[in-house]
C-alpha cells in the first residue's frame, strides 16, 4: 500500500512539473500596416530567444535578435552588413501613460489558446488598439518584449496593459477614428517543442 501511494505521489509530481514548465519552441508573427508586411520568427529556449527578422518583399533574413531573459542582454545581427551589436539593455521598453485601458468581455480561441480582448487608447492620438491576449505559459515573453518593444509600436501597447507574467499578445489591431483596421500583428503559428 505505501509503495502504491508513494508510485502515485511520484506520478502527480511529475504531471505537475511538466505542467509547470514553460513554453519552449517557434512562433511566428506577422506585421502589417497598409500594403507592408513583415514577418519576425521567434525561437525560445529556455532563458535564449532568437528572433529572426526577414525582409518583406524577397523573406530574406535580413536581421536577427538573439535576446537572454535572464541577464536582459539583446545581441544584434545584421546579416548583410555581417556586423553586430550587443547590449546588455536595462528592461526599459517605451512605457506608454496616461493609456485608457478597458478589459471587454469578449474572448476567442486563437491557436489553441484562449484569448481575451483589452482595448488601449492613448489621448491625443486618433488610433484605437485592441489587444488579444492569452494567458497561457508565456513567461519569456514579457521581459523578451519589454528589451524588443522599443522597436515595435505593438508591443508598447501590449506594455501598457501592465501585463502578468506568462501572457503575450496573439493579435493586436490598430484602427483609426472611423474604426477602420489600419495595421495588425497577429501570432500565425504556435509549435510547442
Amino acid at each position: 500500500m505505501k509503495k502504491l501511494v508513494l508510485v502515485a505521489l511520484t506520478i502527480f509530481s511529475v504531471s505537475l512539473g511538466l505542467s509547470a514548465q514553460d513554453f519552449e519552441g517557434i512562433i511566428e508573427f506577422k506585421k502589417q500596416e497598409g500594403s507592408n508586411v513583415e514577418n519576425m520568427v521567434w525561437y525560445v529556449k529556455g532563458d535564449l530567444v532568437r528572433v529572426d527578422q526577414f525582409d518583406p518583399k524577397s523573406r530574406v533574413l535580413k536581421s536577427a535578435l538573439l535576446i537572454n531573459t535572464k541577464d536582459s542582454s539583446v545581441t544584434f545581427i545584421d546579416h548583410h552588413a555581417k556586423t553586430y551589436q550587443r547590449n546588455v539593455a536595462s528592461m526599459a521598453p517605451s512605457i506608454l501613460t496616461g493609456c485608457v485601458i478597458e478589459e471587454t468581455k469578449n474572448s476567442k480561441e486563437m491557436l489553441t489558446y484562449t484569448t481575451s480582448e483589452y482595448t488601449v487608447k492613448l489621448p491625443g492620438d486618433t488610433a484605437n488598439y485592441s489587444c488579444w491576449i492569452s494567458s497561457g505559459k508565456f513567461g519569456f515573453f514579457k521581459t523578451a518584449a519589454g528589451l524588443f518593444g522599443s522597436t515595435n509600436n505593438y508591443f508598447n501597447y501590449y506594455w501598457a496593459l501592465e501585463p502578468k507574467s506568462g501572457t503575450m499578445p496573439m493579435l493586436v489591431t490598430k484602427s483609426n477614428a472611423k474604426g477602420e483596421e489600419t495595421g495588425r500583428l497577429e501570432v500565425t503559428r504556435v509549435d510547442k517543442k
